[in-house]
């Protein structure tokens, strides 16, 4: 199956660096996914002794080479920010199509508070979704 394109809002592209990580990107406890909850959605989801290494769960450790044009949506004080980050970059320097665009002060999942920058983070969705579709 070929996918067109890969629209991401807010994602955790590297569990093992999503937790380590959150320090840095949220500038105290990010109030809809504290620290602790999100590293019990982490286990709870890597069932059957999946690593955190494994590609099906960690696409940063993936073979990128062949992934889609990709639009990045996050805020810049969202805790899992590095990791759309790191995705962007790895699909760079592999010459893929990539856009990451940042919410200022945004947290994570803002798209579901009643704030503009979620009004435009949907336009730019949409038109993500338009260009690939053509």
């Amino acid at each position: 199956m070929t996918f067109r394109g890969a629209l991401l809002f807010y994602g955790a592209f590297d569990l093992l660096a999503c937790i380590r990580d959150y320090d840095r990107y949220a500038p105290e406890e990010d109030p809809v996914l504290p620290k602790e909850p999100m590293k019990l959605m982490r286990d709870a989801y890597l069932t059957g002794g999946t690593s955190t290494d494994d590609p099906r769960v960690s696409p940063l450790k993936a073979d990128l080479r062949h992934f889609p044009p990709t639009c990045l949506i996050c805020g810049t004080w969202d805790p899992l920010l590095g990791d759309s980050m790191a995705l962007h970059e790895a699909l760079r320097s592999l010459g893929r199509q990539s856009t990451l665009h940042r919410y200022d002060a945004m947290p994570h999942a803002f798209m579901q508070l009643p704030v503009s920058e979620a009004e435009t983070a949907l336009a730019v969705a949409c038109e993500f979704l338009r260009e690939v579709t053509k």
